[in-house]
């Protein structure tokens, strides 16, 4: 696995107040795991999961961990891997780039 941070999202003005990941990034699905934790995904439950992204929801802090994903064209096991519903599941950068 590979951890990333990432920019952080920007803190409310009120502490109190938690962040909504969902409202800063439109692109990733997700679920809160807790008061201060959100977890977020780029894939539904049926396909394979290539990274989440750990949000705080109080300081804004995220960090994203990669899984090596395998590809259903070639079968190069890598990070980087693209959801294709062309494809029919991960394919790699390389694979990605043919379907264009």
């Amino acid at each position: 696995m590979r951890i990333t941070t990432l920019t952080p999202f920007t803190p409310n003005a009120d502490p109190a107040q938690r962040i909504n990941p969902f409202l800063q990034d439109m692109g990733n699905m997700g679920t809160y795991i807790g008061k201060n934790l959100g977890v977020m995904f780029g894939n539904f439950q049926q396909e394979d999961c290539s990274y989440i992204i750990l949000v705080d929801l109080v300081t804004g802090e995220r960090i994203k961990v990669e899984i090596k994903t395998a590809c259903v064209k070639c079968g190069k096991v890598g990070y980087d891997q693209h959801q294709s519903m062309a494809h029919g599941g991960t394919v790699c950068p390389d694979c990605y780039k043919l379907a264009d």
